[in-house]
């Protein structure tokens, strides 16, 4: 058994232990570690929108929508694969007004 395995255990143990003695303690490291990824990434994500809604360029557009998709599966945006990207964007805009508490 190598270290990396022994280290997985723990882990998995600690969090079942911690689920079981502490659930608030686990329920609000959660909750610290959701408002920091959508702090980190809600502006870099209205920031792409912006890039998309103000070039002509069809690669920068692209480049920008791909970034837009890893962002979103990052903090939980959830979509079926939408082929069009207005849609796309509709959607991306409406999570971003919704979530905009964390950026505060």
């Amino acid at each position: 058994m190598t270290w990396k395995t022994i280290l997985k255990i723990d882990m998995k143990e600690a969090r079942r232990l911690g689920e079981t003695y502490a659930p608030e303690d686990m329920d609000d490291a959660r909750r610290a570690s959701i408002s920091a990824t959508m702090k980190k990434t809600l502006p870099r994500m209205e920031e792409l929108v912006g890039r998309i809604e103000n070039t002509t360029d069809g690669l920068i557009r692209r480049n920008a929508m791909q970034m837009l998709r890893q962002l979103g599966n990052k903090v939980g945006l959830r979509l079926s694969p939408i082929k069009d990207p207005r849609t796309f964007l509709m959607h991306v805009k409406a999570f971003i007004k919704n979530n905009k508490r964390y950026m505060e």
